[in-house]
């Protein structure tokens, strides 16, 4: 199929480690560490990757992505320990903070709920860097409402690519490859604007 060959995913878990540790000694306050909040975006990365290895193994092997088995996969592994998370993390809050402080929290708590706490905290001009971040108890699940968008959007978007690219005959995999550099290229030129 023309397809290059991708390393096991397994061979990049340390690295992936190494992205949460930075994370975590960043918010732990560590000096040495004070860019350390670059290991979402590398955790990003990485994530991307071997997602979209697993999508091109699907379409190498039968030609279409298996997206009810892929998103089974994210639910299962993702969002039993979120639950929990959330939960424990709002009936402490609970019993911690005042009426007020508690309906802010509620609601960033439903939208963390729902992976949308990023678009939460934009609605609510929330900066994560900011002196302000500690007023909800869920603001590091921007990070997993980014990834999970991007869990739901990307295997659509691949195989709508795919699927596209099914009338370029021998072409297909070029096609493809086009497809998704414009959309990064795309991507890029927002992100610079």
């Amino acid at each position: 199929e023309g397809l290059l060959p991708l390393p096991d995913g397994q061979h990049l878990d340390g690295l992936r480690a190494v992205a949460v540790y930075l994370v975590v000694a960043f918010h732990a306050g560590a000096d040495r560490v004070s860019g350390g909040f670059i290991g979402v975006d590398v955790f990003f990365v990485l994530s991307g990757y071997l997602v979209t290895h697993v999508l091109r193994r699907d379409l190498a092997g039968d030609g279409r992505v298996r997206l009810g088995r892929f998103y089974a996969r994210r639910v299962r592994r993702l969002l039993p320990a979120a639950a929990v998370c959330l939960v424990v993390t709002g009936a402490v809050y609970a019993a911690m903070a005042s009426p007020s402080e508690l309906d802010a929290a509620r609601r960033s708590i439903q939208a963390a709920a729902l992976y949308v706490t990023n678009w939460y905290f934009v609605a609510e001009s929330a900066d994560y860097f900011g002196a302000t971040v500690d007023a909800s108890p869920v603001a590091h699940f921007w990070s997993l409402s980014v990834e999970e968008q991007f869990y739901v959007f990307w295997p659509l978007l691949l195989a709508g690519a795919f699927t596209v690219a099914r009338r370029a005959g021998r072409w297909r995999l070029a096609v493809v490859r086009g497809l998704v550099a414009a959309g990064g290229l795309a991507s890029l030129a927002a992100a610079l604007w």
